[in-house]
């Protein structure tokens, strides 16, 4: 006779019976938080492609797999003349060899599908951290809201750094998991234990000796963002030492063997990044090249605008953390104060950190709202009662009934996205559903159809890469802008501007010419205004302007034939290899 102590269904005597456990039994706290996180992914699965910088890593990524790391490197410089004797950022050759392999492989499609499941994967393994360090669903809800709401613009966009964010998340689970850093006391066994308003860690499992360094090797080929990484590490690590400080002293804090085995797993994880194809390069590339701009792969220096939205929620943030702070009868770790602080100015002065401070800074919240609330971890399952012979077993009916709507709400996730599409049948989506609406689609197609290629292309910065990559054109800068003589930085905003910019179009030998209607208005309007035997306008469409420098004798000829006409293909070149 088959039994079971954790179920309340009843057996006839003599007949093996099948029983399924209470344990799968789940609560409506499970299904709003299944909700929440199937919205988040199908959400996900349907963000547009960025224009930009994607682009160019995705065809170094090609690159690599077809020629080999030097060719990699190589590739993205063919394209931009100017940078020529120029020190760029070193490649993430990793990072580009994923969105490479992807893209030759599924298309514009399959980059959208890993950038939901990469991301995706790092949202449930945030979930898992701050289950792990307050015990209770509606605080791992609080956790994810808290994270998307400060870092979303961030999130949301496809880079090199969606893999360090998936790599940050998996650096605070391991040590949350193994150390139970950041744990309210009773919510997982050899949770954080207080006495006397000091925390007394226990020493953390023999397995995050091999995790942390192994991650660490993994991101320091994905990106510079392993910096990040290596800061969460020391700041956990010597956070700690300060703690023990204040409590037994400094020979005694050096004397106990968790403070000397965080600070080696700090040195160890440090040595791991040097793991890369450009050792100590990697480093001085990180903190010299981009001044102001640690731990990001691409881009300017951006001081967070707290009059913009991301900065009006920055600010709530901390409202929320000062006051929070005040009433938690927690009391404050060295590695809180660090970690929070260090986060709060660096997001500050560069608004690309929102995107590893928010997930920091939810770890090291959360257990203060937790017991700000009162709202403690169970500590142990509910008993299920004993039957008492003689009385009827009570209604199982809808004991699963939460389970089942848990597991539907996974299947409509998945059948509703457009990762479900090549499995269960339907239409594929155009590319215009795929790509953001800054990609340049429409000119794209329009110069697959030219016979003359051109030498040198002026175009905006957020198009210059696509173009660049997609069609294979040299253009006077992209997303490494920043990178350039400030020369070139200059004379590029001049032209943005539409200032000066037929001469400006002489020094550079530029002859083609790719105005945005909206982010080049003025420079637009000017161009489509050119009177003369050098520029003619060739194409234009409800979102671009295109000239193109032109002899005399080949001017006479445009103006004597028909007007230039917006490009018919529908960018139908923008899937698989194109």
């Amino acid at each position: 006779m088959a039994t079971s102590t954790d179920t309340t269904s009843s057996t006839a005597p003599g007949v093996l019976t099948p029983v399924l456990s209470t344990r799968l039994a789940l609560r409506p706290g499970h299904a709003a938080l299944c909700l929440l996180l199937m919205l988040v992914f199908v959400v996900l699965s349907y963000m547009p492609l960025p224009a930009g910088g994607l682009w160019s890593h995705v065809a170094q990524g090609e690159a690599f797999w077809s020629q080999g790391l030097a060719a990699s490197a190589a590739a993205g410089r063919e394209l931009l003349p100017l940078s020529e004797g120029v020190a760029m950022p070193l490649s993430p050759w990793l990072s580009q060899a994923i969105l490479g392999g992807v893209f030759h492989v599924a298309g514009a499609e399959g980059l959208s599908a890993l950038f939901a499941l990469v991301t995706f994967a790092a949202v449930l393994m945030l979930a898992a951290t701050f289950y792990l360090q307050t015990g209770r669903k509606r605080f791992v809800a609080a956790g994810i809201v808290l994270t998307l709401a400060l870092a979303w613009g961030l999130v949301s966009t496809f880079s090199v750094e969606t893999f360090g964010f998936f790599c940050l998340a998996a650096l605070l689970l391991l040590l949350v998991a193994a150390s139970r850093w950041q744990c309210v006391e009773g919510a997982a066994a050899g949770a954080t234990n207080h006495q006397e308003g000091q925390a007394t860690a226990l020493p953390f499992a023999p397995w995050l000796w091999a995790a942390v360094p192994i991650l660490m090797i993994f991101w320091a080929n994905l990106g510079n963002s392993f910096l990040v990484g290596v800061l969460v590490v020391a700041g956990w690590a010597v956070g700690h030492l300060i703690d023990r400080i204040l409590a037994v002293g400094l020979r005694g804090a050096l004397a106990e063997p968790q403070v000397r085995h965080r600070i080696y797993l700090t040195e160890l994880a440090l040595a791991a990044t040097l793991l890369n194809p450009y050792g100590v390069d990697r480093w001085l590339a990180s903190v010299r090249l981009l001044p102001g701009n640690w731990g990001l792969a691409e881009g300017p220096h951006v001081p967070l605008v707290l009059w913009s939205l991301p900065g009006a929620v920055f600010a709530g943030v901390l409202l929320v953390a000062a006051a929070l702070l005040r009433v938690s009868p927690r009391s404050l770790s060295g590695s809180t104060i660090l970690l929070f602080v260090g986060g709060t100015v660096a997001a500050a002065a560069n608004t690309p950190w929102l995107l590893w401070f928010a997930p920091v800074a939810a770890v090291l919240l959360l257990p203060h709202i937790a017991q700000a609330t009162g709202i403690l971890p169970r500590e142990e399952a509910e008993p299920v009662p004993a039957a008492v012979e003689g009385e009827e077993p009570q209604a199982t009916t809808f004991q699963f009934a939460y389970t089942l709507i848990c597991g539907l709400l996974i299947w409509t996730g998945f059948a509703i996205s457009p990762m479900a599409t090549p499995i269960l049948g339907g239409k594929p989506r155009a590319p215009q559903q795929v790509h953001s609406a800054e990609v340049p689609l429409t000119v794209t197609a329009w110069l697959q159809q030219q016979s003359w290629q051109p030498k040198l292309v002026w175009a905006p910065t957020d198009w210059a890469d696509y173009l660049a990559n997609r069609q294979n054109v040299p253009v006077y800068a992209g997303s490494t802008l920043y990178a350039l003589p400030f020369q070139v930085q200059n004379d590029y905003v001049l032209i943005a501007r539409g200032e000066n910019w037929q001469s400006l179009a002489d020094r550079y030998a530029i002859d083609l010419i790719v105005a945005s209607k909206t982010a080049n208005r003025w420079l637009a309007s000017n161009v489509r205004r050119v009177d003369g035997n050098t520029w003619q306008l060739v194409y234009e469409d409800d979102r671009a302007v295109v000239v193109r420098r032109v002899e005399p004798a080949a001017a006479q000829a445009t103006k004597a034939g028909e007007q230039p006409q917006p490009a018919t293909n529908n960018a139908q070149g923008e899937g698989r290899g194109a």
